[in-house]
């Protein structure tokens, strides 16, 4: 028992390391899916304003 525990350790700081990190790439990513949406949505509505009517 006395032998394992800085192994558990080692093993335990990698997991967390690693949950951090893709953690932090999650974010990321989430925050450049926000702003494509916004910009997207504002696209489409600067379109709806001021853009050819399509309607017959």
């Amino acid at each position: 028992m006395k032998n394992s525990l800085p192994g558990i350790a080692v093993i335990l700081l990698v997991i967390w390391l690693v949950a951090k990190v893709v953690f932090a790439v999650t974010g990321f990513f989430l925050n450049l899916l926000w702003m494509a949406a916004v910009l997207m949505f504002v696209v489409w509505l600067f379109g709806k304003f001021f853009g050819k009517s399509t309607a017959n």
